[in-house]
């Protein structure tokens, strides 16, 4: 799936813009409803398939942000709530726990 496929699907959903010249535009300080992220992702799955698609969750996993006690079981349970929160915003901001 080429970039410019990628990009129109983003804008038809809301989660970006073209720019007067034609270019790609994303304000990575913006927070994208959860509705309107879905939608995207559920058409790009539709159009490369299952298996680009974990690959590409495996790259999600390597990015997240992780609290530095998760050694183990116990501490990654321990820590689960503060992960999700160093992950998420509300109304733009970075959780907080």
């Amino acid at each position: 799936m080429s970039p410019g496929i990628i990009h129109r699907l983003l804008v038809k959903h809301g989660l970006g813009r073209f720019a007067s010249d034609g270019r790609f535009m994303l304000d990575l300080r913006t927070w994208w409803p959860m509705d309107a992220y879905t939608a995207t992702v559920h058409e790009i799955s539709e159009a490369i398939g299952p298996a680009k698609m974990v690959e590409i969750g495996k790259l999600v996993a390597k990015l997240a942000v992780v609290p530095p006690t998760m050694h183990d079981l116990r501490t990654t349970l321990a820590a689960i709530d503060a992960a999700y929160h160093l992950n998420h915003r509300k109304d733009g901001v970075v959780m907080s726990t």
